[in-house]
């Protein structure tokens, strides 16, 4: 059950756009310097100062116009807009202009704007290309790792996730990611330390004491788990995932009302959240209001059919 803890796209990093323009400039200098050098016919110092401005004056005068604004589109980071990333990114990539880093940033940004368009094997195919121009580049190797993460190629999410830990990666994301790995094959020792290690990057982050509360609920160390929750909901607005977590909790606490309480309160958010009508009907139900409670567990099924294995599978009273 990955009870809606929005990471699924949410740790796949861009690079940021100051940076692009940098290495969009370094490039440009490296190639045109490159190609003065090959000129025949001139000393060196007259072939830098008279040819090198030539070559410089159309490309500088390109990078303001068309090439300007694809690295203006290529950084976009709003998910709506993936269509004109996409499109911005393709033209850095095939101005033959970049190499190296700053062509594999190019691949990475495209790559995440297929991600949130849930084209998911282009983006690995982005990333697999960034990774080969440039093997240090640890937010390829994080972002391949999250598609394969969704996609359920864990055994390669895992070593790509690793990859990016090992090359320096400082987000959360490669933690994250990790720990869901962990948490999804009942391993939840590593998945607490990797969810220990991104609160220690963000404290303040009411999204990661959630998490940690559901893993704790899940692996049975219920005091702990009630104590993440509540941290959890000092830690920025009340969201169906954190209500949701803790109506489970209060579910293997055997606190009916509370679950189901909980469970109304995530409902009141998200009113078709799958995890939160189940729980509520295994509460009413220990409650005794039966007839209600078939009506949440049909309402439940409906949406998603396998959610009574899910319940079952993370022991579920």
């Amino acid at each position: 059950m990955d009870n809606l803890r929005f990471f699924a796209v949410a740790q796949v990093r861009d690079y940021e756009c100051p940076d692009f323009r940098e290495l969009f400039r370094k490039n440009v200098d490296r190639v045109m310097t490159q190609r003065c050098a090959t000129l025949p016919g001139r000393s060196v110092p007259a072939l830098v100062l008279g040819a090198c401005l030539l070559a410089v004056c159309p490309c500088a005068a390109f990078a303001q116009g068309a090439i300007s604004s694809a690295i203006a589109a290529c950084n976009v980071q709003d998910g709506a807009q993936s269509a004109a990333r996409i499109r911005g990114c393709t033209t850095l990539i095939e101005s033959n202009e970049m190499t190296g880093h700053g062509l594999a940033v190019a691949f990475t940004n495209r790559g995440n704007a297929y991600m949130a368009g849930g084209q998911y094997e282009l983006a690995i195919g982005d990333y697999t290309e960034a990774i080969k121009l440039d093997p240090s580049f640890a937010k390829p190797f994080n972002n391949r790792g999250a598609a394969y993460r969704t996609t359920g190629k864990l055994d390669l999410a895992m070593a790509d996730l690793n990859a990016a830990i090992r090359l320096g990666d400082q987000s959360i994301d490669p933690y994250v990611s990790r720990a869901l790995i962990y948490e999804s094959r009942a391993d939840y020792v590593p998945a607490i330390a990797d969810i220990d290690h991104a609160i220690g990057i963000e404290p303040t982050s009411g999204v990661l004491w959630n998490e940690r509360c559901w893993i704790d609920a899940r692996r049975g160390a219920l005091q702990d788990a009630l104590s993440d929750c509540n941290a959890a909901f000092k830690l920025g607005p009340p969201t169906a995932a954190k209500f949701d977590s803790r109506g489970f909790l209060y579910l293997k606490l055997g606190r009916w009302e509370l679950a189901a309480d909980d469970y109304q309160s995530a409902l009141e958010i998200s009113p078709k959240l799958a995890s939160a009508l189940y729980g509520r009907g295994l509460a009413r139900r220990r409650l005794g209001d039966v007839p209600t409670a078939e009506k949440d567990l049909a309402a439940a099924i409906s949406i998603q059919p396998d959610i009574a294995n899910e319940f079952a599978g993370v022991g579920a009273p």
